[in-house]
């Protein structure tokens, strides 16, 4: 590990292929968020504000699959 500042770190990881449910960076933290016990990890409110919803791109492509698939996927 080596440390960019003092707030961020840079870890580089290897999944052996064994561990087909390791499909991005997020499933790697999530295996190390259970290894050290998600209880022990401090809880803080994001520095910023947001809102949870899709965006449109993600609505439209819902839509157009739901479409093709019922349309018998032509």
């Amino acid at each position: 590990m080596s440390n960019q500042s003092d707030q961020e770190a840079w870890v580089q990881s290897q999944v052996p292929p064994s561990r087909s449910d390791v499909l991005h960076a997020c499933d790697v933290m999530e295996d190390v968020a259970i290894a050290y016990g998600f209880n022990n990890i401090a809880k803080r409110i994001p520095p910023t504000v947001t809102q949870g919803r899709e965006l449109p791109l993600n609505q439209l492509s819902d839509l157009l699959r739901v479409e093709v698939a019922t349309a018998g996927g032509l």
